[in-house]
């Protein structure tokens, strides 16, 4: 597996990492115009992997998110954060 087509992967150092820009609609309500995430390796197979595995992920966030338009900023902070602590696991 390759990294072409995954244009939101980078290399800083030997680690890559990936930045996914948050859609316009939800940047206020996370509180961000871009997530970014280190994919903790040097080799780009797994970085491949991890980073497809992670963007999924974040979209079908941004489809639940955009249904539930009622939840409070907290909230929507609480559910990124668990984002983050699935992708680190």
């Amino acid at each position: 597996m390759n990294l072409r087509g995954l244009k939101y992967v980078e290399r800083r150092g030997d680690i890559f990492q990936l930045r996914i820009p948050v859609p316009k609609d939800l940047q206020e309500r996370i509180g961000r115009k871009e997530i970014r995430w280190t994919l903790n390796t040097s080799e780009r197979s797994p970085a491949a992997r991890r980073a497809m595995r992670a963007a999924l992920v974040f979209h079908e966030l941004c489809d639940n998110l955009r249904s539930m338009p009622d939840l409070s900023k907290n909230t929507t902070k609480q559910i990124i954060q668990r984002f983050y602590q699935t992708l680190c696991e």
